[in-house]
């Protein structure tokens, strides 16, 4: 079985963390206990090893405590549901959208199930190509099948809603669309590099990665320098994009200000604990690498 190291990404924004981390870690992984579809106390060790709560922690740290432990579940299920599409997923999804829903403006909630829903289909019209022998060997293509299925357009919704902001009214904008596609193609290549050690060693060669070797003929390695520089590369598009929207009448706005450093918030948390997590390294338990900085509102 081929196995590689894995890749480092630069760190391009410090790693913010919620202050009601540890309070909701406890009681999370209670809650899990009971609802959370194990058959052994070891698959149960093996989930909270991967460390969901601090993921949601890093990549949304404007949460309450109800809200992170709310977007936990959403990160744990629907990672874990990557993996397993079983449906005993679904009544903990539902109970946890219905807590969502609860306090979420009915516009707001509207627009993460779109999202959500677009994210399925994308995922399905995928696993319908992979069964047909339709693998896509160049980057171009790979790139517009991989939009509809990396699920960034559900966060850009979670993040909003962790800020407490609304800004869909805004996102028809040429400027913030622009923002939104840089975003997406630097979460696909982050997403992409991090995840590839462990989906060699699934057997799993749908990834940037692996289309670049395809395309190029290049070693694997090769193709992860070649990924990584295809991250920078997005990374700075997104800064760049951003700098439009602040320099706009837009950035005149509190709230489209919070959600351009939630944006990057996200990512450096996504770096993180993909880079870090049980569940890609492969490794008994998570292990974090950057401090963090407890999170603060900021104008």
């Amino acid at each position: 079985m081929l196995r590689m190291e894995m890749p480092v990404l630069d760190r391009s924004y410090p790693v913010r963390q919620s202050p009601h981390y540890r309070a909701v870690k406890n009681s999370f992984h209670r809650w899990m206990g009971m609802h959370g579809p194990y058959r052994t106390a070891a698959e149960q060790d093996s989930f909270a090893a991967k460390e969901y709560v601090y993921l949601a922690s890093i990549a949304f740290p404007a949460c309450d405590e109800r809200t992170l432990q709310e977007f936990a579940g959403i990160c744990a299920t629907m990672t874990e549901r990557d993996d397993d599409w079983a449906d005993h997923w679904n009544p903990l999804i539902a109970e946890i959208w219905t807590g969502l829903a609860s306090h979420t403006d009915p516009r707001q909630m509207s627009r993460l199930t779109e999202a959500v829903s677009a994210y399925r289909e994308g995922c399905v019209e995928h696993e319908q190509k992979l069964i047909q022998g339709d693998i896509l060997q160049d980057v171009e293509s790979y790139l517009i099948s991989r939009r509809r299925t990396v699920g960034q357009l559900i966060d850009h919704v979670l993040v909003e809603i962790s800020l407490g902001i609304d800004i869909g009214d805004s996102l028809t904008d040429p400027l913030m669309s622009e923002l939104v596609r840089c975003d997406v193609e630097r979460v696909i290549a982050c997403q992409d590099v991090l995840s590839f050690p462990k989906e060699l060693r699934d057997g799993d060669q749908e990834n940037l990665v692996a289309v670049i070797a395809a395309e190029t003929g290049c070693t694997y390695e090769d193709a992860i320098t070649q990924a990584c520089v295809f991250f920078k590369d997005a990374n700075a598009r997104t800064d760049k994009a951003a700098d439009a929207v602040l320099a706009s009448e837009l950035g005149k706005r509190r709230d489209v200000r919070q959600f351009v450093r939630g944006l990057n918030d996200f990512v450096a948390g996504l770096i993180e604990w993909t880079s870090c997590s049980s569940r890609y390294t492969g490794r008994p338990a998570s292990t974090w690498t950057t401090p963090t900085v407890e999170y603060r509102p900021e104008d």
